[in-house]
């Protein structure tokens, strides 16, 4: 099994899904959040099959700590660096 780890932040999380399916595991998005932004970022999950639960932002800040999260905030596979250069 993969390696999961936080990102935040809807460029971040965006890209990520766009990058192939399976990668983005679940989202949290702040419940407040009605704007054309989180609608397109809803409807893009949706079609990659992916759960987005909505939160408060207390749980947000929570999960992120003093980072800028924008209301979002996602559980993806890490990124897995090559050791060496043939990698």
């Amino acid at each position: 099994m993969s390696e999961l780890q936080l990102i935040h932040g809807f460029h971040a999380v965006i890209s990520r899904l766009r990058q192939r399916e399976g990668v983005v595991r679940e989202i949290f998005l702040d419940a407040s959040r009605h704007d054309r932004r989180a609608k397109d970022l809803l409807s893009l999950a949706e079609s990659r099959g992916v759960r987005v639960m909505q939160v408060d932002a207390k749980r947000l800040d929570g999960m992120t700590g003093q980072a800028r999260h924008q209301g979002i905030a996602a559980r993806v596979e890490a990124v897995r660096m090559p050791t060496h250069v043939e990698d």
